[in-house]
């Protein structure tokens, strides 16, 4: 009672199947559709001290480097954002003006060291105005800044800046980056020989870190002071959580064209298949004619015999 052609057809319909899956695990598409897409967030400068202060190894490998790595972090946690960099010295420059696109932004950190900055010293006044500035006008929405320095400071007011910041909307997170006892600032000269700086008098600078003006900065904007000192992992997540939790607006407004996904429909045929794979039965149905004709009842007697007493075979 076996069907020979219901199997045949079962197996196709397995196979089948098996084919229309690999189709949808391809992820066939077709038809385009117009998706509104609107990225909310708010605007973040950095501003990253470039002073030769910044090479003092007492954060290895040095302030600087310190600086940048703490910051790549932050920048990749802050993605969605409008992020921008200022690097300053004796005077503060936009290195990048405000994107979503990290990429750029992370960029031109890379580019950023001690020896960009054509005027020496420290202008942490000079760093916020620029940082202020380069927020756009009339906005009342909440902004940051987040200044990473040593908190050295050479006569640019830098807590009147930080009122007028202030007064802007601009809430500002200091990120003081050294230690209070300090160490000499390093100089190599042009034929390799380390030596340290050294002031008027001939006598070794002594790089500190300056705290008490960074408190005092990021109090007056409504901000956060956090100190850094490359042994604590993720130090930075004080700044996420602020951004994050701040009220957001729309940044950026776009229409995509994006293609249909039809994976559906061949996952759905192979359903089906399987499905009718599993109600066809074997058995052959009454009246349904053999697979090959069938054998008299003598002459199946009779291939038996043979099979069992071949030719030569000894018959007792």
């Amino acid at each position: 009672d076996f069907s020979e052609a219901r199997a045949r057809l079962k197996t196709a319909l397995v196979l089948f199947a098996l084919l229309v899956l690999v189709i949808a695990l391809a992820g066939p598409q077709w038809g385009v559709h117009l998706v509104h897409i609107e990225r909310r967030g708010i605007d973040v400068m950095f501003a990253v001290d470039c002073s030769r202060s910044m090479d003092t190894p007492d954060v290895p490998p040095s302030r600087m480097e310190v600086a940048r790595l703490e910051l790549g972090d932050l920048i990749k946690q802050l993605a969605g954002n409008r992020l921008g960099l200022v690097g300053f010295a004796g005077t503060a420059f936009v290195f990048c003006p405000l994107t979503l696109d990290v990429s750029a932004t992370s960029m031109f950190l890379d580019q950023l060291n001690t020896s960009v900055m054509p005027i020496p010293g420290t202008s942490l006044g000079s760093a916020i105005r620029t940082a202020t500035r380069a927020f756009p006008r009339g906005d009342t929405n909440k902004k940051v800044i987040v200044l990473l320095t040593d908190g050295e400071d050479h006569h640019s007011h830098p807590i009147q800046a930080a009122r007028k910041a202030a007064k802007n909307g601009v809430a500002i997170f200091t990120v003081g980056i050294g230690t209070t006892s300090g160490q000499p600032i390093p100089e190599r000269a042009a034929n390799g020989t380390l030596s340290y700086l050294r002031n008027a008098s001939g006598q070794v600078v002594l790089s500190r870190l300056d705290e008490t003006t960074l408190r005092r900065i990021a109090k007056l904007t409504g901000g956060q002071y956090i100190h850094v000192d490359g042994t604590v992992p993720d130090a930075l997540a004080p700044i996420v959580t602020a951004v994050n939790g701040a009220q957001k607006r729309a940044l950026e407004e776009t229409l995509q064209r994006r293609y249909i996904n039809r994976f559906q429909w061949f996952v759905f045929l192979a359903i089906l298949a399987v499905a009718i794979e599993r109600l066809i039965p074997t058995r052959r149905t009454p009246g349904e004619p053999h697979a090959g004709p069938a054998l008299p009842t003598h002459d199946v007697r009779r291939a038996v015999v043979r099979a069992s007493h071949p030719r030569g075979a000894r018959r007792d």
